[in-house]
């Protein structure tokens, strides 16, 4: 019989961003690194045939190194916008748009659950239950962000200029992955991983990072333009190519058996 999903509303900042902003999205954001990927694959167990559900899986930013590796992947995201960049790169990936609160899967079907960039978007105890709940017995869950280094000046000045348009996101970024894992009581110690690197972006890619922020994609056209005036002005008084420091954390948690 097929199980029957829950209604769950997406947070309107990100279903109105992402639809908007899928293109530029796919265009600028950043990839994983091999190190971060192999290493989330090797703590897993996972290898070719491995069967991986991508959760909010985006344009694929993540999807494409785990193809790339042999897995098994099925992406899941509930933007149609963004799974159809998604299927550009890989038209024949199975795709089904979805939530994680609300995962399209019977029970124990999957060895493993990604997530890439999206953790703080899901009501965190309804979506870890779910991912607890299609994950085999010795499956596990792997939690990749690129976190951007606050302390570097581009990074300061990047913060300054989208302070309040990212006003409406600040409450869910601060999200605390650790402590909602633990205080969930389904999965073994979190694992963690850094590696940090730096992408070197034109102006115009510079540009486009900020344009692919749900924050600042929602918001209407004057406020928009403004922001990507002022971020336009600061990047070509830096001039190419500008350095973009990042530090990408993996935390990865083995299943517990149901209680």
């Amino acid at each position: 019989m097929a199980r029957t999903l829950p209604c769950v509303t997406v947070d309107p900042v990100s279903s109105v961003g992402f639809a908007r902003g899928a293109e530029v999205y796919e265009r600028v954001r950043p990839e994983y690194p091999d190190r971060a990927v192999d290493w989330a694959a090797e703590r897993l167990g996972l290898g070719p045939g491995s069967i991986v559900v991508d959760l909010a899986a985006g344009t694929g930013k993540l999807t494409r190194a785990l193809v790339a590796r042999g897995l098994k992947v099925l992406a899941v995201d509930p933007s149609s916008a963004m799974l159809a960049q998604l299927r550009t790169g890989l038209p024949d990936l199975e795709v089904r748009e979805g939530t994680a609160e609300a995962i399209p899967l019977e029970d124990g079907t999957v060895d493993a659950v990604t997530v890439a960039q999206a953790f703080h978007w899901f009501e965190p105890q309804p979506a870890l239950r779910e991912i607890h709940r299609v994950l085999r017995r010795k499956g596990g869950l792997a939690l990749f962000s690129n976190l951007r280094k606050n302390d570097d000046p581009v990074q300061t000045m990047w913060e300054e200029i989208v302070r309040d348009a990212k006003a409406s996101v600040r409450d869910r970024e601060g999200g605390d992955e650790r402590a909602e894992i633990a205080r969930s009581g389904l999965f073994e110690a979190v694992e963690e991983l850094e590696d940090r690197w730096t992408q070197h972006l034109g102006v115009d890619e510079f540009v486009g990072l900020v344009d692919s922020r749900s924050y600042v994609a929602r918001l209407a056209d004057p406020e928009r333009e403004r922001i990507r005036s002022e971020v336009r002005a600061a990047a070509e008084r830096l001039g190419e190519p500008i350095p973009f420091r990042y530090v990408t954390r993996v935390r990865v948690a083995k299943r517990l058996p149901a209680r």
